[in-house]
């Protein structure tokens, strides 16, 4: 009976030290480093900084839990987005002004801006020159940091062009449209 309490007293003190240390490794884990409001946020370990694409988030944590009480510092994509489907549309409306447009239909991607026009003489895919440099002249007036402006009356390209707006609206990025805008403008204009 001794040698069996011996060895029950071994294995009791040889579970709970084992229980111990499972649990103690358990809980253990680095706590967030919390970023006093003016000290900088540290974006990179190599040294290098990401470039800022207009961030206009307030986070000061490091790990970025959204859960920690403090606003995201998530790069917000959209904000691009939504200022170029404004400035499309307010580009879009100064074209109507132009009394051979019926309606227009906007993409801008860096400094090109793609223009699908229907006119009001209904002339399915012909655009003067005249009237493309009308239409040019008011894309630039709208916005000076455009330098290429392709114009098309091709109801097929319109429509893709309108098809992209929506692909805009609904939250899809404009750089992953850079397929279809490429083919878009090569299709417009050959020698861009």
């Amino acid at each position: 009976m001794l040698i069996l309490n011996k060895s029950l007293k071994k294995f009791s003190l040889l579970s709970i030290l084992t229980l111990s240390v499972a649990v103690g490794s358990i809980g253990c884990r680095t706590t967030p480093k919390k970023i006093a409001p003016n000290e900088p946020v540290p974006r990179s370990t190599n040294g290098i900084e990401p470039r800022d694409s207009n961030n206009q988030s307030t986070d000061r944590h490091l790990y970025n839990n959204p859960n920690d009480g403090y606003p995201n510092d998530n790069l917000n994509t959209n904000t691009d987005n939504n200022s170029m489907v404004e400035k499309s549309d307010r580009i879009a409306n100064k074209l109507t002004e132009l009394p051979e447009v019926k309606n227009a239909s906007v993409i801008l991607t860096g400094n090109t801006c793609l223009v699908g026009i229907n006119t009001n003489d209904n002339t399915e895919g012909k655009v003067t020159t005249d009237l493309k440099n009308r239409v040019e002249a008011k894309v630039k007036e709208e916005d000076s940091n455009i330098n290429n402006v392709a114009v098309t009356a091709d109801p097929d390209l319109i429509k893709r062009v309108e098809n992209l707006g929506t692909d805009v609206r609904n939250g899809k990025p404009i750089s992953g449209l850079g397929n279809e805008v490429e083919e878009i403008i090569r299709r417009i204009t050959p020698n861009m």
